[in-house]
């Protein structure tokens, strides 16, 4: 016999998917871009939320994700979006931190620092990090 889901959870769910998809439109019209369907036609790998073609000719794969804190998980979710990105394009994470005290939410990218350095045209490759060595 299949057991029956809890109504309560299944609300949540849908609220919680309703909101996420919410945010996704949202950055998608900040960036003049359309949302990315969830899977690419004919292959089961799942994609960025979406793409965004700058007019320096780079392209940015957008994973959008909301959290209440901002210390929950951001680097797997960094890794998420790099996994989703195509080959060649730059991971980028749009974290949305929701502040359910305000109607305020924080909003941040977040992205590699060499993908950084490629945008901005700093960072030579022979700089190293002394930090590490």
């Amino acid at each position: 016999m299949k057991k029956e889901k809890d109504p309560e959870n299944v609300q949540r769910g849908r609220r919680s998917k309703a909101r996420s998809k919410a945010y996704e439109l949202e950055w998608s019209k900040k960036f003049n871009t359309r949302r990315l369907d969830a899977l690419m036609p004919g292959a089961a790998a799942r994609r960025a939320d979406l793409r965004y073609k700058s007019p320096a000719g780079f392209t940015y794969d957008i994973e959008v994700k909301s959290r209440i804190s901002q210390g929950a998980g951001a680097l797997t979710l960094y890794r998420e979006a790099v996994d989703k990105a195509v080959d060649g394009n730059i991971p980028v994470l749009g974290l949305e931190i929701r502040r359910p005290s305000s109607n305020k939410n924080e909003r941040l990218v977040i992205l590699s620092r060499e993908d950084f350095c490629k945008i901005v045209g700093a960072c030579p490759e022979e700089v190293t990090d002394d930090a590490n060595n």
